[in-house]
């Protein structure tokens, strides 16, 4: 019996689960002060690494943002040195 698993659907299912993840860890944040380690272990099923969410919750605090910023978008580091 042969297997076959579509790499792309997984990498979207994951991306598209972590783009929800990123609302629930920002109300968790904003209301209850939630931690990266304290998320990690609420959560531990979905393996969510504490320096990634470090990085999260820095941009939550500076920003109140979870998406990226669109002027990082699409540039190069060539680019992002130059106009930053």
């Amino acid at each position: 019996m042969n297997i076959v698993i579509d790499v792309n659907y997984l990498i979207s299912g994951i991306y598209t689960n972590f783009q929800e993840d990123r609302v629930v860890i920002k109300f968790l944040r904003q209301n209850k002060g939630y931690s990266a380690r304290r998320l990690v272990k609420e959560f531990s099923l979905k393996c969510w690494k504490i320096g990634g969410l470090d990085k999260l919750l820095k941009k939550i605090d500076d920003t109140g943002l979870t998406a990226r910023l669109p002027s990082a978008v699409g540039q190069s580091d060539d680019e992002m040195m130059i106009t930053g």
